[in-house]
């Protein structure tokens, strides 16, 4: 995959999480990409040499140390790392549901977890809607996982 389609994909991703309102999965993959990745580079120091007339810096005897530094991704590990956080945002939870009402065998029924003080429940799972869920976390899988055999 060239750069310029990596690039596209990514912006295709966003537009969908965007139109989806889940723009936030793209804004947590943004805000990890603007860091930029650490690496190690070696580099020759210099000294400042001090006489009387003047003062020059002096490169040391082909000695060199090891210094941390950041660069820019590539576009390729952008997608790389919107897919990630798409994976973990939309697929990790609907795996974690899955396995609550599996576990609690609940065929037909449904899980409500309530405040001590409400009547609301704070979270709601049923199997139906774990079926709507694990229907579309599917089909966007099927589509990461043919980007990811493109890169």
């Amino acid at each position: 995959m060239t750069s310029d389609e990596a690039e596209d994909y990514r912006r295709h991703l966003t537009a969908l999480l965007d139109k989806h309102h889940i723009r936030w999965i793209a804004d947590e993959a943004d805000e990890a990409i603007v860091v930029g990745k650490t690496i190690s580079k070696r580099i020759q120091p210099q000294q400042i040499v001090a006489t009387d007339f003047e003062t020059r810096p002096r490169s040391a005897r082909r000695r060199t140390e090891e210094f941390l530094a950041t660069e820019p991704f590539d576009p390729t590990e952008k997608l790389r790392i919107l897919l990630d956080a798409i994976e973990h945002a939309l697929f990790a939870p609907a795996r974690m549901e899955s396995e609550i009402i599996n576990n609690l065998k609940l065929d037909a029924g449904e899980i409500q977890f309530m405040a001590e003080d409400s009547t609301q429940p704070l979270i709601h799972f049923s199997a139906g809607q774990l079926d709507r869920t694990n229907r579309s976390a599917a089909e966007l899988r099927v589509a990461v996982e043919r980007i990811r055999e493109l890169l």
